[in-house]
């Protein structure tokens, strides 16, 4: 994780491959010490952020409300934050990008919900990829569905605009973002947090379900299985 900042204007916050839980703090860490009027969530190497690291710490000391946390932190910063998908936002990654007020994707973005193959659940990040996409496709998307393209997730209101060149849709979005007020910006956040956000009875039902999931034979063996790069699911023959 990287966090750069670009004189008084802009700052750029460098995502991991994978998050681990040390990842996460760390992120909502950084997003609370913004003190630029945009930010933006990068990748790096044509992978925006894959979700949460699914080898043998994902079990180690789980801290699901610190990821609640930190997309609460995204929603409800007082500045624009713009996520600038090229590849991959999976999980966690996908709900970092469905917090975000903006969403630029290159057209080899995917966008996907596979926790439930690994025996979990994406308890966290349904809320904010809800209010994305609606409930219904949410659900879809969580319940086995395939990954959408950029062009799907578009027409879906998950993607904000397809850009060829990242870079120079950043410093289009950013400098139009620069314009506005920062204390209009910061009221309309907190106002719009505050009533069409996530409930802390939400939040605290969804993370206890996460970690009976975590907890679970069943996920530990589907974690292994992944980790020892086979397919999560018991081997079918198909």
């Amino acid at each position: 994780m990287e966090l750069i900042l670009t004189g008084t204007t802009a700052a750029r916050l460098v995502l991991p491959r994978q998050l681990s839980w040390q990842d996460i703090t760390a992120l909502r860490e950084a997003v609370n010490g913004v003190g630029a009027p945009v930010l933006t969530l990068e990748g790096r190497d044509g992978v925006f952020c894959e979700g949460g690291d699914a080898g043998p710490a994902a079990a180690v000391a789980p801290r699901p409300q610190e990821f609640a946390a930190l997309l609460r932190a995204l929603e409800t910063a007082p500045f624009a934050v713009v996520a600038l998908v090229d590849g991959a936002a999976l999980g966690a990654g996908l709900g970092l990008a469905a917090a975000s007020d903006v969403v630029v994707a290159t057209t080899r973005a995917r966008f996907g919900l596979p926790e439930t193959l690994l025996g979990l659940l994406p308890a966290m990040v349904f809320p904010a990829v809800a209010r994305r996409i609606g409930a219904g496709r949410a659900r879809r998307l969580a319940l086995g569905g395939p990954s959408l393209t950029a062009e799907e997730a578009l027409a879906h209101g998950l993607v904000d605009e397809i850009a060829d060149d990242i870079e120079a849709a950043r410093e289009r979005v950013c400098r139009r973002l620069e314009r506005l007020s920062p204390p209009a910006v910061q009221a309309l956040k907190r106002l719009v947090g505050a009533h069409f956000g996530t409930t802390a009875a939400y939040e605290s039902d969804a993370a206890a379900e996460l970690l009976e999931r975590l907890a679970s034979a069943d996920a530990r063996e589907r974690l292994r299985r992944f980790a020892d790069g086979g397919t999560p699911w018991p081997d079918d023959g198909a």
